[in-house]
C-alpha cells in the first residue's frame, strides 16, 4: 500500500491485490491525486538510494492515508 503513489505516478492503471486488501488499496488510490503521484516520480528520479525513494513514498502515503499503513 505504501508504494501505490509511485505505481500510479509511473502510469500503472491496473493493480492486483488479494481480496482482503482490495478495500485498502481502493481507499489509498481514491486518496491520491495523479498530479502528486507524478511529482513523486520526478522526485524519486533525483534520489540516490532505494531507501530514500521508499522513505519519500511512505511520507506521501502517510500524509494521504496514514491510517491504512498500520
Amino acid at each position: 500500500v505504501a508504494l501505490i503513489p509511485l505505481l500510479l505516478g509511473l502510469g500503472m492503471d491496473e493493480l492486483s491485490a488479494g481480496a482482503t486488501l482490495v478495500p485498502r488499496v481502493k481507499r489509498a488510490v481514491q486518496s491520491l491525486a495523479i498530479s502528486e503521484c507524478r511529482e513523486l516520480v520526478e522526485e524519486a528520479l533525483k534520489l540516490q538510494t532505494p531507501s530514500e525513494i521508499l522513505a519519500r513514498c511512505l511520507e506521501l502515503a502517510d500524509k494521504r492515508y496514514g491510517d491504512l499503513l498500520g
